[in-house]
């Protein structure tokens, strides 16, 4: 079966049955329909997106509610976290971990000490494959292959923007950008990582080296290559600034597990606290085996499972999606774990300001007198049954019928006039 085939299947099947419309646009991608149509949404979570997207979470949701797990979805690191016991971190941002965001995880593993944060690092793009695997299904290559072309180019420069990452602030790991990403043929690690996988029919990809600063216990530090081994072995202590950074004192210490291995260097590393005082942080390379497009494939499904297995412990996950640093910039959001109220931020504490300010010179302009308003004598519509109870009530008055009756008889002779009618009206007046 066609990849494309099995990614519009699997992505219907995973979710118990999707709307028609989604079917419709899926299977359009399979026909050959405009790029545009071709959905590339990074760590797209809810509704049709997140399943439709080549790079959404959609699948990966269904993934850990089949394991029991209630998930749920969030765009910012903030002081909502707090309920939750299981992470997963896909910031679209190839760059380094800045401070508070290294400062916000490190509170969070501080303050769940039976918790687990997956960070997912972004390096990863699946168009290129998947348009190949569709060209020879559709009658106009050139526009897939312009759509390709674009996707790699802006894939490139971000990556490129960011060939090292290192700082004081991530005391878990460095990196080193590879030109291009490459394909992974060889696997080590966690035999119950590896247990059932067939690593010739896995899909992985990976663009960085990973360092990890922290020792990594014998078994890890074996199956790495030997530059990688002697880079982090166990042999590497952490600093006392950098234990202290993570939350510990300088007696303090942790260790690195690499649960899954490449001739590259890790792809996935555990890092855990010697003493059980804070939680346990996961890193993933990227999310080639994670997003929706790589779940299409059997063996990259069962490693997530690996993934997924690691968390034991806790019900509640939600999978967090953050913006690049320079789209925070462009709309004002708030920075990681600063929990100022929305009303607050920039620019809507300015929009704010402003409407309170007009709409209270409005009200004084528009309203100046308050209280209950005076009935407007101008507005009322004229009624003649009023004039008519208003007379049979002075009649009523007189006691007299046949005083009444005639003062009826004068106003329904034809010739009467107002004038007329106003006279027998007064003298009934002072005749009362």
């Amino acid at each position: 079966m066609k990849r494309t085939e099995w990614y519009v299947r699997r992505s219907i099947l995973r979710c118990g049955g999707l709307p028609a419309s989604s079917f419709v646009v899926m299977a359009a991608l399979v026909a050959g329909c405009a790029p545009r149509e071709i959905r590339t949404d990074y760590a797209a979570s809810t509704g049709r997106v997140g399943v439709a997207s080549l790079h959404g979470t959609g699948l990966l949701a269904e993934a850990f509610r089949r394991a029991g797990h209630e998930v749920t979805f969030t765009n910012r690191l903030s002081s909502g976290l707090d309920k939750a016991d299981i992470v997963v971190w896909f910031p679209d941002d190839y760059g380094c971990l800045s401070d508070q965001e290294a400062r916000y995880v490190r509170d969070w593993l501080r303050n769940h000490p039976a918790g687990t944060w997956i960070y997912v690092r972004r390096d990863y793009q699946a168009v290129t494959e998947y348009v190949e695997q569709i060209l020879t299904q559709t009658n106009n290559p050139r526009q897939y292959w312009h759509f390709r072309a674009w996707h790699l180019l802006e894939h490139q420069r971000r990556r490129s923007a960011h060939i090292s990452c290192t700082n004081l602030g991530n005391t878990w790991f460095d990196v080193d950008r590879l030109p291009v990403a490459e394909k992974v043929v060889r696997l080590s690690g966690d035999p119950r990582w590896l247990r059932g996988v067939q690593v010739d029919k896995t899909d992985l990809w990976l663009g960085e080296k990973i360092h990890v600063k922290y020792p990594l216990d014998s078994a890890s530090a074996g199956e790495l290559p030997s530059e990688q081994g002697l880079r982090a072995g166990a042999s590497r202590k952490p600093s006392d600034r950098e234990n202290n950074a993570s939350g510990g004192g300088p007696q303090s210490n942790r260790v690195a597990r690499v649960l899954l291995g490449t001739e590259y260097g890790p792809f996935v590393v555990r890092f855990d606290s010697i003493l059980p005082t804070t939680g346990k942080l996961i890193l993933v390379a990227n999310g080639s085996f994670l997003l929706n497009y790589g779940l299409t494939n059997p063996e990259n499904e069962k490693l997530a499972m690996a993934l997924i297995d690691e968390c034991q412990t806790g019900h509640k996950v939600v999978i967090v999606r953050t913006d690049p640093p320079e789209a925070k910039l462009r709309s004002g959001e708030q920075e990681a774990g600063d929990d100022t109220p929305w009303y607050l931020t920039w620019p809507l504490v300015l929009i704010l300001a402003h409407a309170g300010w007009w709409g209270s010179a409005l009200l004084l302009g528009r309203f100046p007198i308050f209280g209950q308003p005076a009935r407007d004598a101008g507005n009322v519509q004229p009624n003649i049954g009023q004039h008519v109870d208003a007379l049979g009530e002075l009649l009523a008055q007189a006691r007299d019928d046949q005083y009444c009756r005639t003062i009826l008889e004068e106003y329904q002779q034809p010739k009467a006039s107002v004038s007329g009618l106003a006279r027998v009206m007064r003298r009934n007046i002072k005749r009362i």
